[in-house]
């Protein structure tokens, strides 16, 4: 005599279908993260970095700045985090901030 198998309920086929498609999405998203997160969180401690005779914000930045970050954000940075305006002049021994990624 053969039995006849039983057909799970509707409800246990969405449920199913639910379950998978949640799992896809976990999936893709999390890739979708891991490949477009370049940079850590984690940021590295500030340099104190001593001004030298023809140093410029502009060279100092492009020194200090990551490889994929404009030169732009970090000259802004550096004249943020020391407190110096638009158009001032640094000094040789001067001691200038320098927070890195």
């Amino acid at each position: 005599m053969r039995t006849k198998k039983k057909r799970p309920c509707k409800k246990c086929r969405v449920g199913k279908k639910l379950l998978i498609a949640f799992c896809l999405c976990t999936v893709i998203g999390t890739g979708y993260f891991l490949l477009n997160n370049d940079t850590p969180d984690v940021k590295a401690p500030p340099v104190t970095y001593t001004v030298q005779t023809g140093d410029t914000l502009w060279g100092i930045a492009d020194k200090y700045k990551a490889d994929n970050q404009d030169i732009r954000v970090m000259y802004l940075q550096i004249m943020t985090d020391n407190h110096i305006r638009h158009n001032e002049d640094i000094h040789p021994g001067q001691k200038l901030i320098i927070s890195r990624k």
